[in-house]
């Protein structure tokens, strides 16, 4: 992934916001610790294009969280389409988000009981242009 990334011009956390990404041949990143103690990104995905890039992301959803929401992220990969193009195991997940490229990212944020909560959950093609609802 390069280093650039684009964010659309709103910061509003309602707004679905875009972030270009490029290169997909980078290397996976089996796990990342941003250098911000409040946040620790598990990047769980061998087809991962995630990067250092997400960091700045994260540091600005941050401040739209809820104090009682953890900063612990996990990505799990979901697949939308198998390689053949046929819808794939997760499909009726990522149909109802409209995202349909494949793989896909969902994000689970962690709360301070250490329970994945949804509220905050994003979805985006990992190959082009990565769209987070919050």
């Amino acid at each position: 992934i390069s280093s650039s990334m684009r964010a659309s011009e709103s910061p509003d956390p309602h707004n679905v916001r875009r972030y270009t990404l490029s290169d997909p041949e980078s290397s996976p990143i089996p796990s990342h610790t941003t250098p911000h103690e409040y946040l620790v990104v598990n990047f769980r995905n061998d087809r991962s294009l995630i990067c250092d890039n997400f960091a700045p992301i994260f540091r600005e959803l941050h401040h739209y969280m809820p104090p009682d929401v953890g900063y612990r992220v996990s990505f799990t990969t979901m697949h939308c389409l198998d390689k053949h193009g046929q819808p794939g195991s997760d499909w009726p997940m990522c149909s109802s988000h409209f995202v349909n490229r494949y793989p896909s990212v969902k994000i689970f944020h962690i709360d301070t009981k250490q329970h994945r909560t949804d509220d905050y959950t994003a979805y985006g093609a990992v190959h082009g242009s990565v769209s987070f609802a919050v």
